[in-house]
């Protein structure tokens, strides 16, 4: 495990996607051909690389080129298409398009298959005078993910306040206490299914532990014995994201099985407190989560984070940390 560097910040996972175009026959037996661009991206704003892709008809085939920026472009017969794109840890987007004698461009956005666990802990104890700001602040993380494409059965939020309606539907969005037991259930169970997994927590911590709930405490151990359990089953990386005092603490012991990839990210270092000022609106949280929002890149998103919070409080040093191939979300 290492400290990732600004130099691979824009890396991203080189994924496998295919394109199936079907061209409707013109009533004319004569062509004419113009210029079709795809670009894709994930709902982080990272361009996906695409090694194999291909397009036709019944009549032929074409193999499009790539540019050093990601776009894939083709000259092709003007006409009706069905255009399917996949990945892997993807959705697969199905549309049908028209190629015109104006230069046709296409801007996909594919829907994460993973999934994402949110925890608003620590509570609303007596005495714990910072509850509303973490919890402005798991809110705010519910509803970037799902402006980022997520969706309310592809996010599991762990939470003492049943009540919170992040979406404004009338529908509580909380799946249960933030406990240990709920947690652990989340991470082994619920998300079992999943490719990617990514968690986010927050609330108050110590050294090598988070308090999750008014009693309960969560050991840095007991959490990388959780992610290993799922890591053994599904195919895809985890992301840890942490936002509590000391929460650096956490990096040495969040280790991946071998031939796993984890990447954990916290707004502190070991030895050095969190910020939660004005409600939680000035915290590592909540500038990620904006530029998120804003539709910015994990690294991105996180470096911007780094240098707000930074600027607020010169001994915050917020941490990203790599195990396995360095790709982005």
């Amino acid at each position: 495990m290492k400290i990732i560097r600004k130099s691979v910040f824009g890396i991203c996972q080189i994924a496998l996607v295919l394109f199936s175009i079907f061209l409707t026959p013109s009533e004319s037996p004569a062509y004419s051909y113009s210029y079709l661009f795809v670009t894709v991206s994930d709902v982080f704003g990272n361009r996906i690389q695409m090694p194999m892709i291909e397009f036709g008809n019944s009549h032929s085939r074409f193999y499009p080129y790539r540019d050093i920026n990601g776009i894939f472009y083709a000259y092709v017969p003007i006409g009706a298409y069905r255009l399917t794109v996949s990945a892997e840890g993807y959705k697969p987007d199905i549309r049908h398009i028209y190629i015109s004698t104006q230069t046709t461009i296409v801007d996909i956005t594919l829907s994460p298959s993973s999934q994402t666990i949110v925890v608003a802990g620590s509570g609303p104890y007596l005495g714990n005078n910072l509850w509303e700001a973490m919890k402005t602040n798991a809110d705010f993380a519910y509803l970037t993910l799902l402006n980022r494409g997520y969706t309310s059965d592809t996010i599991y939020y762990l939470s003492a306040d049943a009540d919170t309606d992040v979406d404004g539907n009338g529908v509580s969005d909380v799946d249960g206490d933030a406990t240990l037991v709920n947690l652990e259930y989340a991470i082994r169970i619920w998300a079992e299914d999943t490719h990617d997994l990514i968690i986010y927590m927050t609330g108050h911590g110590g050294d090598g532990v988070f308090r999750i709930s008014e009693t309960e405490t969560l050991k840095a151990e007991e959490l990388d014995s959780w992610l290993d359990s799922i890591q053994e089953r599904i195919t895809g990386k985890v992301i840890v994201i942490y936002d509590s005092a000391f929460s650096g603490s956490f990096v040495p012991s969040l280790i991946p099985p071998d031939g796993k990839e984890r990447i954990v990210a916290t707004s502190s270092s070991a030895d050095e407190m969190a910020v939660f000022l004005s409600e939680g609106t000035i915290s590592f949280s909540y500038f990620f989560w904006s530029e998120m929002f804003n539709g910015k890149s994990f690294y991105d998103s996180f470096d911007s984070a780094k240098e707000s919070i930074s600027s607020v409080y010169a001994k915050a040093w917020p941490q990203t940390e790599l195990s396995g191939p360095r790709n982005c979300l």
